[in-house]
């Protein structure tokens, strides 16, 4: 364990566990589920930059091969990007243009 605060608002512990695998993080959740001395306890896994970026280029790459059963407005969503995260200027940009094309 990397260690555990006690926090204000939705969550009231934090705690951030270093353990070797998946697995290993699933069999501690499970057993202090069992317990029941955690109650609406939820993990996330953290990724690395190099991580999230490997996983953004693949993401990127079934962008690209996938094709959809049923098409449907596929002018909204680009394939050859990813779109910008909410909040950021170019995500603000990207849906003013969308809403220029399509209008609700």
């Amino acid at each position: 364990m990397i260690g555990a605060w006690m926090a204000f608002g939705e969550d009231d512990l934090i705690v951030i566990a270093d353990l070797p695998d998946d697995e290993s993080m699933a069999g501690v959740a499970l057993a202090l589920a069992s317990t029941g001395a955690i109650v609406n306890g939820k993990t996330t896994k953290l990724l690395t930059l190099d991580q999230a970026v490997s996983g953004m280029k693949k993401a990127n790459a079934v962008l690209n091969a996938y094709k959809p059963p049923v098409k449907y407005r596929s002018d909204t969503y680009p394939r050859t990007a990813l779109p910008s995260p909410p909040g950021t200027p170019a995500h603000s940009r990207q849906a003013q243009q969308q809403l220029d094309k399509h209008p609700p």
